[in-house]
């Protein structure tokens, strides 16, 4: 499956893209996340977060960037952030994320 998510850069440079499903019926399998925005700008980073730890980053947030592993499984009460750093105010930033949904506890993962 894919899904993408949006918001907006603040005036400060700062984006954030909080993603839950909320569904306890079901663990989604993210094997891939990608992450845009519209306007080219060097120092732009994007860092992943899963309920407030770290899990990759990337060296531009600017262009169409993937990172995949490491896998990560989202349970119903887990929270994906997509933080954008020193982006283009007004800019739309986009996450994509690739996963297989499961019912819940069956996924077989490293990541779980």
């Amino acid at each position: 499956m894919y899904r993408n998510f949006t918001n907006t850069i603040s005036a400060t440079g700062i984006g954030k893209v909080d993603i839950q499903h909320g569904n306890t019926a079901v663990e989604w399998d993210i094997y891939q996340i990608s992450v845009s925005c519209g306007t080219i700008t060097a120092p732009c980073i994007v860092i992943i977060l899963v309920n407030n730890y770290f899990l990759c980053a990337t060296a531009q947030g600017s262009l169409d960037t993937a990172t995949g592993p490491p896998d990560v499984v989202l349970n119903s009460s887990d929270i994906l952030t997509a933080q954008w750093q020193q982006g283009m105010p007004g800019d739309t930033i986009n996450v994509g994320l690739w996963y297989n949904e499961n019912p819940t506890d069956t996924t077989y993962s490293t990541a779980h």
